[in-house]
Parts: structure tokens; C-alpha cells; sequence
């Protein structure tokens, strides 16, 4: 089994890679993050940013875009093709493609098809969570439980543990489950409490999510990818990001 790439989903850092680029890319690197995963409103031409990311050493292997399949989807093949990723996410979608079976059924159906775009890129393809894919809407079967019975076993999932909890669900027990359909994980810490989905996420170790048990689950599922992503914090987000490295440190997971 081979370690997964460890890193951090630069949406974190939206505000900060605004206001500087390249300072706020080094400071990552001085924090000893060796991976990142970008996504497409990065401030920065995609060629240009390629091209300093290589320079700094960074792994950019995977990115949030969106889909391939909408007008202009032109472009976000371009972008991932810029920089040379092998995985392919979209983000976020709409909660209606998850509200009824018929939605999720038509989305799968959707993904699919955007797979098939994204494969002849020569890039594999998936679809990243938030809580609203997991309310019930048949019985006790969720839309995201009809969108991955759906689609073809190369539409891989990347696994919002948080946005999971919040919805109700045992991150942990949720990998296990879905098995090799998520090869990627994010990892975020906070509340997460279903009252208050827009409530500050904090540093790792610092809130209620049991970060170390879903890594280690992430490692067990033989993970690709296991990525840091905080959406927005009270605090210095640097800081934040700062410490939830360093946790990871303290687990072992990191050196």
C-alpha cells in the first residue's frame, strides 16, 4: 500500500492567495506542505500558477473545477490540463440534483457522461460532497447513496468527512462503506453541527470531528489523497492551517 499524498485544498487560502500569490504559496511550503489541490478561481492565469507551483515544489495532482459538460466547460479542461492533474472533482452542485430520486437519478446520469469527457482528457473524474447530498428522499435511501448506485464504478467520490458529520453521518463508518469509490478525503474541524452549518470551522484538534480516527479509516480504504480544507475561520486562517499541519504531525501521519 502506498501513502497517500497529503496536502491542502487552496480554497482555504482564497482571501490570502489574493491579496499575495506567491507569499502566501511560500508560506505553505515553509510550513512543509508538500501537496495541494487547486481549484478554478485561483487569481492567477492556470499556466502562470502551474508554473510557480512547480517551482516551489509543490505536488498538484488534483483540482475542484467545474463541470466539463456546462458552457465554457472548455475552459475547465484547459485549467486541469495546465496543470497536468490526474484527478478531475467538481465541487459543488446545486441541492436540487439531490432532492428527489428522479434528480438523483438525472445527475448521475449527468456524472457519467462528464466522466466520459474527462476521460479521453486522460484524467480520472469525481464529485466532492457538502451535507445536503445526504437528506432522505426515498425511504431510508439518500440522494447520495442513489447518485453513487448510479453511476459507473469510475466516477470516484472525494468524501467531505465534515460536511458528512454535519449531516448526521459517521465519517468513519462512511468510508468504510463506500469503500474504493473514495480514493480522496477532505478533513476539516469544527461544530459540526447540523443547527449551525455556517458556524466557524476551526484547527484540527480543536473541534468535534475525530480527525486522526478518519485518517487512519482514509489509510485503511488504501487513500489516495487526504486533504486539509477549512471553508472559513474566526481566526487567522494561516494560523489555522498552520496548527491543523501540525496535528497532523503530532499524529504520526505527517513528518
Amino acid at each position: 500500500m502506498s501513502e497517500p499524498l497529503y496536502g491542502l485544498q487552496l480554497y482555504s487560502v482564497r482571501e490570502e492567495l489574493a491579496a499575495d500569490f506567491k507569499g502566501t504559496l511560500q508560506r505553505l511550503a515553509d510550513m512543509g506542505i508538500p501537496n495541494i489541490e487547486i481549484w478554478g478561481g485561483l487569481p492567477v492565469p492556470a499556466e502562470e500558477a502551474a508554473a510557480i507551483m512547480k517551482d516551489m515544489g509543490f505536488g498538484v495532482s488534483t483540482g475542484h473545477l467545474g463541470s466539463p459538460l456546462v458552457e465554457g466547460g472548455d475552459k475547465n479542461l484547459a485549467i486541469a490540463k495546465a496543470f497536468g492533474l490526474s484527478d478531475y472533482i467538481i465541487p459543488w452542485v446545486p441541492a436540487e440534483n439531490f432532492a428527489t430520486v428522479e434528480a438523483a437519478k438525472a445527475f448521475a446520469a449527468q456524472l457519467n457522461a462528464a466522466q466520459k469527457v474527462v476521460a479521453d482528457a486522460g484524467m480520472g473524474f469525481g464529485y466532492h460532497n457538502h451535507e445536503f447530498e445526504f437528506a432522505k428522499v426515498d425511504g431510508d435511501k439518500t440522494g447520495y447513496e442513489i447518485v453513487v448506485a448510479e453511476t459507473n464504478p469510475s466516477v470516484m467520490f472525494e468524501l467531505d468527512t465534515y460536511w458528512a458529520q454535519v449531516a448526521g453521518l459517521d465519517p468513519v463508518d462512511l468510508i468504510g462503506k463506500l469503500g474504493s469509490r473514495v480514493p480522496y478525503v477532505h478533513i476539516k474541524d469544527g461544530p459540526a453541527d447540523a443547527s449551525d452549518r455556517n458556524a466557524h470551522m476551526v484547527a484540527f484538534g480543536e473541534g468535534n470531528m475525530d480527525v486522526s480516527g478518519i485518517v487512519r479509516a482514509s489509510l485503511a480504504n488504501n487513500a489516495k489523497g487526504i486533504f486539509v480544507e477549512l471553508d472559513h475561520c474566526a481566526t487567522d486562517m494561516m494560523e489555522a492551517v498552520d496548527k491543523s499541519w501540525a496535528y497532523l504531525k503530532s499524529e504520526g501521519f505527517v513528518s
